[in-house]
């Protein structure tokens, strides 16, 4: 019995090792034009600002340094503006990597020569369901 209680004791830690606070990262990747700004808090919480152009390159991009990042999926992602290389590659990435809620404010009149309609299709495709607009003044909580 004896030899039962030191061996529990010698394989249990008494007191546990404290533990590093883990920074603040911002990662800037590089998605040729536009850029992508993916922010990972000391929680754990993610948010990618912007998403590069349409097709693999800039998704496959995001989504490497995503899981990189440790993570299994993007939090939020926040579309800034209707040009093509900062929000393009949505519906690839959310092919590649899930992200959990999308924000944006409206999208411009039909007239605006970046807001591309299979795009915008693509995206309110995959961020149905997922989609918080915003406006001047609104916090995303972190």
């Amino acid at each position: 019995m004896m030899r039962l209680i030191f061996a529990l004791l010698a394989s249990t830690p008494l007191l546990a090792a404290p533990q590093e606070p883990k920074p603040l990262r911002i990662v800037w990747i590089d998605v040729e034009g536009g850029a992508a700004t993916l922010i990972v808090t000391p929680e754990g919480e993610s948010l990618l600002v912007d998403c590069g152009w349409p097709g693999a390159r800039d998704a496959d991009r995001i989504a490497a340094a995503a899981k990189a990042a440790g993570l299994e999926r993007i939090d939020h992602v926040l579309i800034s503006h209707y040009h093509t290389d900062h929000w393009g590659s949505a519906a690839d990435l959310a092919a590649r990597i899930d992200a959990r809620q999308w924000y944006h404010h409206e999208f411009p009149d039909a007239s605006a020569k970046d807001v591309e309609p299979g795009l915008k299709d693509a995206f309110l495709k995959v961020s149905e369901g997922k989609r918080t607009l915003l406006a001047p003044g609104d916090k995303i909580p972190l």
